[in-house]
């Protein structure tokens, strides 16, 4: 659910329809996303979903990092990026 919740999330933002037109499916999107939730899963999935959120984010960071970026800069800026986000733990 969350991961097709971000890719329509994501589409609405990229459309290149009107703002009025991307207001309506956002809103229509919240409805869907807010009574699926409620209709499917308890209480504890609202707690469970924004650590699952945070930790796909964070994987998928990494990996654009290590795969993507990091042959395009050298060694030392890897290396304080690693250091620096390893706070963020």
């Amino acid at each position: 659910m969350p991961s097709v919740a971000l890719f329509a999330l994501s589409a609405v933002f990229a459309s290149a329809h009107d703002w009025l037109v991307k207001a309506g499916l956002l809103f229509v999107l919240y409805l869907y996303a807010n009574i699926s939730m409620n209709f499917f899963f308890d209480e504890r999935m609202m707690q469970i979903i924004p650590i699952s959120i945070y930790l796909g984010s964070k994987a998928w960071f990494y990996y654009v990092w290590l795969f993507h970026i990091h042959p395009f800069v050298g060694p030392v800026t890897t290396a304080t990026f690693l250091a620096c986000s390893c706070t963020l733990w």
